[in-house]
């Protein structure tokens, strides 16, 4: 009986052993799983984000190395006169039925791919009479027209015209009288054209104007 009850107490002391070893190694499982979990970054639900470190900071190449793309914007660089610009005969309501003459010229103005577009500047006309093709030394100014704006959108509004994507403008002669039909009629005159973009160069173009009234 004696022995017995050593076995029991000796088996009790195990038993007891073993559950605090058990329990010490319980104990540093869950510590080592806390420690990975903060070293791998883990929050707990409803934790709020660490503010960015510095290293998370993008760094900035040189301006050497950065390629920059202009944007292509149309823009008048060229500039012609429809072969349609003529003379006609307008009354005070515009009809074509007196003897006002009025110079109707129509002008494009294109961009570098030599599409119509719209511009603006500041449009300047001449009517000169060119006796002579070759020599240009004796062309000799009959009317002039300075300083037509184009610079606002009631300006396009008046002279744009959608049809053949140009502009229009007519022109009174200075006089307006009947002399100024013959005037016209008994020389070669060409009509040249001056458009000073609000940004770019100055474009110029020039036309002789047929009389077939």
């Amino acid at each position: 009986a004696q022995c017995g009850k050593r076995v029991t107490l000796y088996g009790k002391g195990l038993a007891v052993t073993c559950c605090r070893v058990y329990a010490r190694g319980m104990r540093a499982l869950i510590w080592t799983c806390c420690v990975l979990l903060l070293v791998c970054g883990c929050r707990f639900k409803g934790e709020a984000s660490p503010p960015p470190s510095s290293a998370a900071t993008p760094t900035i190449t040189s301006s050497s190395t950065v390629t920059t793309h202009v944007a292509w914007v149309p823009q008048p660089v060229q500039m012609r006169i429809y072969p349609t610009t003529r003379f006609i005969l307008l009354n005070k309501t515009g009809r074509r039925d007196a003897k006002k003459v009025v110079l109707e010229a129509r002008i494009e103005l294109l961009d570098e791919m030599q599409d119509p577009v719209k511009g603006a500047g500041t449009f300047s006309f001449e009517l000169v009479d060119v006796p002579n093709l070759i020599n240009r030394s004796l062309d000799v100014r009959l009317y002039q027209w300075d300083h037509i704006e184009l610079l606002s959108l009631e300006h396009q509004q008046k002279y744009y015209d959608q049809i053949s994507r140009g502009y229009m403008f007519r022109l009174d002669l200075t006089d307006n009288t009947d002399s100024d039909k013959d005037r016209v009629e008994e020389r070669r005159t060409m009509v040249r054209v001056h458009f000073k973009p609000a940004n770019g160069p100055r474009l110029e173009a020039e036309l002789i104007v047929p009389t077939n009234w």
